[in-house]
Parts: structure tokens; sequence; C-alpha cells
């Protein structure tokens, strides 16, 4: 040891530790017969004084070994107490293995043994603490609580299984798991395969955060059954605390944690419990910081203070959804449990699938379509669980995903933490989980529209206060947005709080929400709701397939209330001019299109013999969402190039605004035909000079790098306000053979549905 450090926390200096343990030994009015000057405690120890009688003899007479213990066990210094051990001839190899009671009430009998022999005695630390039975043991709670812990009923089944069959342990790390993208490494310290004993290398008092369906129950159970399967060696004895279970109002923490061990051994009172407590041979698991109710939570803070300051030398563990609470815990360190990796993800597929074909089935169900959009079904161990589990049965939902969130939606409301009690799944804000989910589709729908995907405190409480349904539930009167929030995180497991923000747990969740409800509402208000995205374009919805769904649970519906309003505006009682006109103009913001030299081409295929590509991408997005779902419907959607070849217009001096990038050629060998053809290349127009000189572009004698044509950006706000002036550009617009065909498709749609609806209920 350094000289900086001692086995006692604020007693370095050797004269110190002499004195505390003497003082440690009498009681306190006796304090008055012990010497005055540190040079007494040095003189005596160094051989040079002996100790007044008088001391030994009080020593003899008036220790308590209660006293003696209480005092000294609160100064151990963890840090060094291997190394103190090992001075005495105690081998031990870590600090858990330490049974500090029994070495304390050791030295205080070496204490006595110097008393009596007027300040010389042998070594007898060691001998009485290996001789001595160093662990007080509760096999029973051992064995039942280790055969009850290690047996879980898995997520969305009715099977009882072994927890080591089921489980993946989740890494853990300092930083917060929320903005982690699946792939990409844990950031901060990590900790891979947790055990208490790793944990405890942070700090002894440590919160573990997630968000539901994240595992924390399920780490905590894993955290206990890894430790209580070295009880018998260690003497260090885990608790697992199920908060949710307790109205800490009138019944205290220590109370608590006798009535968990003692349900599996009768003789575990409170005097046991006193006693391993003060020793620090526990390790305090509470689970579910954020389930305890609203009211207890100041009352729960305070005994949870009291307790640590009571029993500073266990280990305490806590669980919590990031929230207020457990922001407020106050607990030295946090870790996070990270979402799966791809590997964890695997390894969860290989313990609960032993078929090799259904294996690669599931993966790829999980690598494609719909559940590949945000990657969350396959790293969150919960929504993962329900995939593996459900199979083959969803295997019918691939081409249906209202169905399939619908019942993901079902089966976490109603089967999500089996292993807690029928009471635990109370709403706070709800009488029912039918009322709850009333305002959750609501609040889903009217968020998807106004394209919040995330929120803060202000816009999660902005949109709870639009909600008509908060007043049409049974009880409105606990239906507020602190009890709301808590029911979407902690309750009903589709949210959860991360830092300042509030997110879903999978994004699908909003949008299939958000088609039950518009399937559910009058066709009003669903018209109303889609006139509102006349302007808003499908990109802002970042690739959701909200509207997909709606159309699954009702065509009908759809092309009534969304696309018959929107074609109308652009057909009806309208020439085709007119209505071609409309449909540029509110079809799109802007339109590309790209006008290719023919002559150029033909010259230069003359010249080098290199054959032309003239496929040129030039996409322009539809102005609303409403008009990209029909196009997709008629595979008709804006993703081909929109590309002519014709005479080249001089654009540059008439539209100078409108010209958006240069048209040039590559000079590209295909290995396959073992020739060079001409691929065409957009670049900006101030860029075209940097490229010549360049071997793979394509330039005139002079050495100018070859202008094959331009790629003209109409903005329709401006052809519809200023259309003699632009009437080139708008008759370029409308020569765009693509952009005729989708208007075309769209006239004939627009007139089928007339005819299929002419009698509609709707």
């Amino acid at each position: 040891m350094s000289r900086s450090s001692g086995g006692l926390t604020n007693h370095r200096a050797k004269k110190k530790i002499v004195e505390f343990l003497i003082m440690a030994a009498i009681p306190e009015e006796s304090w008055g017969i012990l010497p005055t000057s540190d040079s007494s405690y040095e003189k005596w120890l160094n051989g040079t004084r002996t100790f007044d009688p008088a001391v030994w003899q009080e020593i003899a007479e008036k220790y308590k070994e209660d006293r003696f213990l209480e005092i000294v066990i609160k100064e151990l210094n963890d840090g060094v107490l291997v190394t103190v051990m090992d001075r005495f001839g105690i081998k031990v190899a870590t600090v858990n293995e330490i049974d500090k009671e029994l070495f304390i009430v050791a030295i205080g009998h070496q204490f006595c043994e110097i008393a009596k022999g007027s300040g010389s005695a042998e070594n007898i630390v060691k001998n009485i603490y290996e001789n001595t039975k160093s662990k007080e043991l509760f096999p029973v709670y051992e064995q039942k609580a280790l055969a009850e812990y290690s047996k879980v009923k898995t997520n969305f089944s009715d099977e009882l299984c072994d927890m080591e069959k089921v489980f993946i342990c989740n890494t853990l790390s300092t930083v917060d798991s929320a903005y982690s993208r699946r792939g990409l490494p844990a950031r901060g310290t990590v900790i891979q395969d947790a055990t208490l004993d790793k944990i405890a290398e942070q700090s002894n008092m440590v919160a573990l955060i997630a968000n539901g369906g994240m595992g924390k129950s399920m780490m905590l159970r894993h955290l206990f059954v890894e430790s209580m399967k070295k009880y018998s060696e260690s003497g260090v004895m885990p608790i697992l605390v199920e908060l949710r279970d307790y109205r800490f109002a009138g019944c205290d923490l220590f109370n608590s944690i006798v009535k968990s061990v003692n349900v599996f051994d009768a003789s575990f009172d409170e005097r046991a419990a006193e006693k391993v407590l003060r020793a620090g041979k526990c390790q305090i698991l509470l689970d579910g910081l954020d389930e305890i109710d609203p009211s207890d939570v100041a009352g729960f803070q305070h005994k949870l203070r009291d307790m640590i300051k009571t029993y500073p030398l266990n280990q305490y563990v806590i669980t919590s959804r990031e929230c207020d609470v457990a922001k407020s815990i106050g607990f030295r360190s946090r870790l996070y449990l990270m979402p799966f990796d791809e590997k964890q993800t695997g390894d969860l597929i290989d313990k609960l699938v032993s078929d090799d074909s259904v294996k690669a089935e599931i993966t790829r169900n999980l690598n494609e379509g719909y559940l590949n959009k945000h990657g969350e079904f396959a790293s969150n161990p919960m929504l993962l669980t329900f995939c593996i589990m459900n199979y083959p049965s969803y295997q019918s939902f691939y081409d249906r995903p209202h169905e399939f969130y619908r019942s993901a939606y079902d089966t976490i409301l109603a089967d999500h933490d089996l292993e807690k009690s029928p009471l635990d799944r109370v709403f706070r804000s709800a009488d029912s989980r039918d009322d709850f989910t009333d305002v959750f589709r609501e609040f889903c729908a009217v968020s998807y529209v106004e394209r919040k995907f995330q929120f803060n405190k202000m816009t999660f409480e902005a949109i709870f206060k639009k909600l008509k349904s908060t007043k049409q539930v049974a009880n409105p009167r606990i239906m507020n947005k602190t009890n709301f929030l808590h029911d979407a995180c902690a309750t009903a497991c589709m949210m959860y709080e991360a830092k300042s923000d509030i997110l879903y747990i999978d994004p699908g969740f909003q949008q299939f929400l958000f088609a039950e409800y518009n399937y559910f509402a009058e066709p009003e208000e669903v018209e109303a709701m889609g006139k509102k995205l006349w302007t808003v374009p499908e990109s802002e919805f970042n690739g959701g397939i909200a509207f997909e769904m709606l159309y699954e649970l009702s065509d009908e519906k759809v092309e009534v209330c969304l696309d018959l309003p929107y074609l109308d505006m652009i057909f009806k009682d309208k020439t085709e001019e007119e209505s071609f006109n409309a449909f540029l103009v509110h079809g799109f913001r802007e339109i590309k299109s790209a006008l290719i030299d023919r002559t150029a081409i033909a010259e230069c295929e003359q010249k080098s013999g290199i054959i032309g590509k003239y496929a040129i991408a030039s996409k322009s997005e539809p102005k609303s969402v409403i008009l990209s779902m029909m196009l997709k419907r008629l595979n008709m959607d804006m993703d081909e190039p929109s590309a002519m070849i014709a005479p080249l217009i001089d654009m540059e001096s008439l539209y100078p605004e409108a010209e958006s990038k240069a048209i040039i050629g590559e000079r590209i060998f295909d290995q396959s035909t073992q020739k060079y053809f001409l691929n065409f290349r957009k670049v900006e127009k101030e860029k075209v000079e940097k490229l010549e000189g360049r071997d793979f572009v394509l330039t005139d004698d002079s050495g100018k790098v070859i202008t094959f044509g331009y790629e003209y950006k109409a903005d329709m706000r401006q052809l519809e306000k200023r259309l003699e002036r632009y009437v080139a550009l708008f008759t370029l617009v409308k020569s765009d053979e693509v952009i005729k065909k989708k208007f075309e498709r769209l006239k004939t749609y627009y007139d089928e549905l007339v005819e299929k609806h002419r009698n509609s209920e709707f």
C-alpha cells in the first residue's frame, strides 16, 4: 500500500490507526485515560515506550464486540482490503469474498489478547478468521430463490423454461444508447456479459437505464442468478426487490428486503437482515423505479437514502426507464442497456429456433421490407422475441403490415412482463386498455399528420392538448399528460424517453395507429385531413407506410375521402389543357427535365465511334403525399428518368434562373463488350471547366468539355404566376413524355373512381 492509502478510510497514519482502534474498543466515557499526544502512540509502536497499564485493563474489561464492529466496519477501505488481509496472512482474490464482519471481530479479539498481555500477543487474526464459520449462509433461500428466478415465462408464450435458454445479455455502456444505431459499436465504458462484480467496478450504487422492452427486469434476474450461483462461496447475498409490489408510504425499504428473502426462507428475519446488511454482504437489486406509484416516489427516495446511509457497504443496483424520477434518484453511476447488435440478434434466434431454414427465414424478414426500415424489431429484445415466437404465423403478415403491427401491439400490451403480477398492468391515465388505446391512437394520428415523429416535453404536451378523445374516456380526471406519458412509455411500452426526447420504440406503431384512427374516423374528418396534405410531400414522412396501411384497411375510404377530392381539384369541370396545367402546378413544386442535344450526340458518335447510353435520371417528387401514393399504386411513381432527346433550346439566355445542371459525357469501358460507351452525368455548371483535361471526360478539338444538354428545374409556382414569361419552359415540361404518361394514367384512374364510387356510402 502507498503512504496515501490505508485499510481505514479516514485514518491513514499508523499512530492514528492505533488511536482509532483503541477508542473503538472502549466506551467514550473511558477516553479520558488515553494519551493526549500522537507521540505516545508512535513511541509505543516503535517500542520506545509502554502504554499505561490502565488502558489495557480498560480494554480487557469494557470491550464490546457490537460497538467495535459498528464503528470499525464503516471505515473499512474496500480498495485495499485484499492487501490488508494478505498482511494478516489471509489469502482472498476479491473484496467480495471477504467476510468483513468476521474480519473486524477477529481484529477485536486480537486487541483483547494484546490487552491481556499488557501490550503484546501472538497474531490470532488469521486463526480466528479461517477457523470460524466465516459466512452466515441461508441455504434454503439460496435453493428456493435460485429455482424461482432461473425459470422464466418467455414473452408472448406460456412456456416456463430455463432463463439461460432464452436470455441474451445486453451490452452495458456508460453512454446513453437511445441514438445508437444497430451495427455501430457502443461508446463509453462498455461491459460485456455483465455480472454484479463487473458493475461494482463502476460504483456500488448503479442505475440500469433502458426503454421498455429492452430487458431491464430480465437483466436484473440474470445478475441475481449469476451471483446466487456463487453465494455459498462468496457469502454475498443477492436480494431482488420488485418495487412495483410495494407501497412505501406505510412500509420501509428494510422490511421490503426482509420480505423478499423471507418469502423463500422463514429463518431470515429482521435480526438476520441487520447482521448481513451491517457486514456489507448484500447486493440489493431494485427493479422498476419508474413503476412506483407517483404518490410513493418521494417517500421511497427518502427511505432509499436512509438505507444507503445506514448500510453503506452493500451494493445497490436499481432499474428504470429514463424519466424524471430516474434523473433525481442520485445514484453515482448510470449504465445503459444497449440495443442488440447483429451477433446478439443472431444468438437469440439460435437459442429460440432449432431449424436452420426457419432461422434463415426469420433473419430475412428482419432484414427486408418494412421491418428493416428502422431496425428496431431486430435490436429490441421484446420486439425481436415477438417476431421469433410468432413465426410462422406472422409470415401471413408480410404483405399486410397493419395486421403485423396490430398483432404486435395487442401482444405487447397483454403479455409483456409475464413475470409481473396481473395488477402491474394497470394504466395510470385510463381505467382500461381500450380507453388508453383510443387516446394513443388519436395522438399518433394527429402527430403523424403534423410530421412529429419524436417529441420533447413541450411538443408532446402540444399534441396532447389537441386530442378530443381525452374527454371521451370513462375517467377523464386521470387522463392528463403526465399519466399518459407514463403509460405510453412504461405500461404500454410504445414510447421511451431519451435525454430530452420522447420517441416511439418503432415508428411503425405510430403509422399503424394513424391508419386505424382514420379507418374509424368519419369520412368528413378523413377528407379534411387529406386536404391538409395537398402541399405536404411524401419525403416529409421519413419513408413511412402509414398510407399503405390505411389503404390495406379500407381501399374504398382512401379512394373516396383522399384520392377523389384531390383529383377533383385537377380534373373536375376542366378542359384537357386546363387539367394538364393543374396537374403540373398542383402536383409538383418543381419539375426537373433533362434536355439532351441530339445533334451533339450524333457528332460525338460519328467522330469517336462511342455508342451512347442516354439514361439520365431527373426525379420530380410530387408536391403531395396523396399524389405519390396514387402513382405508386398505379406503378407510375416518379422514380423513372425524365429525359428528352431534342434540339437544344437556348434556355440559358431565356431563363437563366431555370437552368440547374449541365450534362456532360464520360467515356466508360464495358468489360462485357470490350467497347467504350458514352455515359451522361449531371454536374454543376461552374464545375464544367474544372473537368477539362480529364481522360474520361469527352472534349472537343479545342479541349473544352462537350455539353450534351441541360437539366432544367421548373418552379411550378413561378410558371403559374408568370405563364407568359415561362411559356417556352412550360412547353418543354409539357412535352416531357414521362410526365404526360403519368397525367394520362391519372386521368384514366380518376374516371374509373368516379364511376366506381358513384353510389358509395362515403
